[in-house]
C-alpha cells in the first residue's frame, strides 16, 4: 500500500509539471530546388541528431514587392543553437568531394580575383566551390589575407542590409485602396510595413526604409478601420433587406 501511495504521489508531481516546450526551428540553413535533394538533407541531419523541417518557400508576397521572382524553393529549416553543427555536414561532404574534381572544372579557368570573390562571397556560393577556390589560390602561391576577407565580407553584408528607398508608386496605390475600404490596401499596408528581405547568410533584415515602412503601417490601420466599416455596413444592409423581405 506505501509503495502504491508513493506510485501516487509522484505520478500527481510529475502531472503538475509543465510540459516541455516545442522547439521551434527557425534557422533557414539553405534552400534546395527538388524535393528528393531536401529530403536527403534532412535524412543526413537526422543521423547525426540534427532535428530539421522542411519548409515550401514560395515567395508570395515580399519578393513581388522588393522586385524579386518567386521560386517556389524547398527550405531545410534547423534550431538556431544547432546552425554551426548543421553547417560542418556540408563542408565534410565538400572535403570528401575535393579530390574527385574533374581537372577541367569551370573554377581552374578563374582569375585570382575571380577566386577571392568566391571567398569573399562564400555565402552566395556552395561549400565545394568555396574550398576549391581556396585551395587553387593556394596551389597558385597566392597570399589570402584572411582579415581583408572577412572586412569584405562585412562592408558586402552592410551594403545588401541597406534597405530600399522611394517605393512612392506603391505608397499612393497603399493609401487610394486603404480608403476605398479594399483588402489590397490591407495588403500593400502590411507589405511595405513589415516585408523583410533575406541576406545570403540566412539574416533577415526590413526590405524597407523607416519612412516606407511608417506609410505602410499607416495604410495597413486605415485600411483596417475602412474594411471593418465596410464589412459592417454590408452586414447591417443584408439584415434589413431580410427584415423589410419579412
Amino acid at each position: 500500500m506505501a509503495e502504491e501511495r508513493d506510485d501516487s504521489r509522484e505520478n500527481e508531481i510529475l502531472d503538475q509539471l509543465s510540459p516541455e516546450k516545442e522547439v521551434k526551428l527557425t534557422y533557414s540553413l539553405r534552400k534546395v530546388r527538388s524535393l528528393d535533394e531536401a529530403e536527403s538533407i534532412i535524412h543526413a541531419l537526422d543521423l547525426k541528431g540534427i532535428p530539421a523541417e522542411m519548409n515550401l518557400d514560395g515567395g508570395i508576397v515580399d519578393p513581388i514587392f522588393i522586385g524579386g521572382t518567386p521560386s517556389n524553393k524547398y527550405e531545410i529549416l534547423v534550431k538556431e543553437e544547432d546552425k554551426e553543427d548543421a553547417n560542418a555536414i556540408f563542408w565534410e561532404w565538400a572535403q570528401e568531394a575535393i579530390s574527385q574534381i574533374p581537372k577541367d572544372y569551370y573554377l581552374f579557368e578563374y582569375s585570382n580575383s575571380e577566386l577571392k570573390t568566391i571567398l569573399i562571397e562564400s555565402t552566395e556560393w556552395n561549400e565545394l566551390d568555396v574550398l576549391l577556390a581556396e585551395k587553387i589560390l593556394r596551389d597558385r602561391y597566392v597570399a589570402i589575407d584572411v582579415s581583408e576577407i572577412d572586412a569584405k565580407r562585412n562592408d558586402r553584408k552592410k551594403e545588401m542590409a541597406q534597405p530600399q528607398s522611394g517605393q512612392e508608386g506603391w505608397i499612393l496605390i497603399g493609401y487610394i485602396f486603404s480608403f476605398i475600404g479594399g483588402f489590397v490596401g490591407l495588403l500593400l499596408g502590411y507589405s511595405l510595413w513589415k516585408a523583410k528581405k533575406r541576406l545570403p547568410d540566412g539574416e533577415k533584415t526590413p526590405a524597407y526604409a523607416s519612412n516606407v515602412r511608417t506609410h505602410g503601417k499607416i495604410i495597413f490601420f486605415i485600411s483596417l478601420v475602412f474594411f471593418t466599416l465596410s464589412a459592417i455596413l454590408l452586414i447591417l444592409g443584408r439584415i434589413q433587406s431580410a427584415e423589410s423581405m419579412g
